[in-house]
């Protein structure tokens, strides 16, 4: 979280409501609302996704086509890529890249 969008989730949280960090947060430092969120009760949470967990339900919805997802993606890459996508991800030219593998 940084600069607006971190003021933004601040300012929209309702009494008693929590922010959540989602992806893979991009800065080390953010600016964290202390008087406006003790004043609203707001709290901030973050975490990782459980992958282990969740990863083979995924891709049994993934396999069946229950589950697209084409919108999350930005770049489609092949595994010898990858040094690519990373330098767009970093560029801030991606939001998340998928490695393909023949």
């Amino acid at each position: 979280m940084t600069g607006e969008g971190e003021a933004l989730a601040f300012r929209l949280a309702a009494p008693g409501g929590t922010v959540s960090s989602l992806g893979v947060p991009t800065a080390e430092r953010f600016t964290y609302p202390w008087l406006p969120a003790f004043s609203k009760g707001i709290a901030f949470r973050s975490s990782l996704a459980n992958v282990p967990r969740w990863i083979r339900e995924v891709l049994a919805l993934q396999k069946s086509g229950r589950l697209q997802g084409r919108f999350v993606f930005s770049h489609r890459l092949g595994l010898e890529e990858a040094p690519l996508g990373y330098a767009l991800f970093d560029r801030k030219e991606a939001t998340k890249v998928a490695l393909l593998v023949d």
